[in-house]
């Protein structure tokens, strides 16, 4: 017998900018904002889909941009070296 841990519902963060950010989901009651570093990758455990959109800052709390979907499970969201955002199925 065996143990198997099947990969957990989630929203992935992608940064490929050259400084970190911090990413909250609107509509929630959710810790207020994930950090995600330096060109690195950061997945969000959710169940199902909450917020009403997603919220890209940086560090010093300057906008980047925003989704207005909200976070899913599923999907991915691209935060592009030129500060512009992608969200789409993964």
């Amino acid at each position: 017998m065996f143990s198997y841990d099947a990969p957990r519902p989630s929203v992935v963060y992608h940064n490929n900018l050259d400084e970190g950010v911090l990413v909250s989901i609107e509509g929630t009651a959710f810790e207020p904002a994930q950090p995600v570093r330096t060109r690195s990758d950061v997945a969000y455990e959710l169940d199902e889909c909450a917020g009403t959109a997603i919220v890209v800052e940086t560090q010093d709390g300057e906008p980047v941009g925003r989704v207005d979907e909200p976070a899913c499970p599923g999907w991915a969201l691209t935060i592009n070296e030129d500060g512009t955002l992608e969200y789409a199925e993964s």
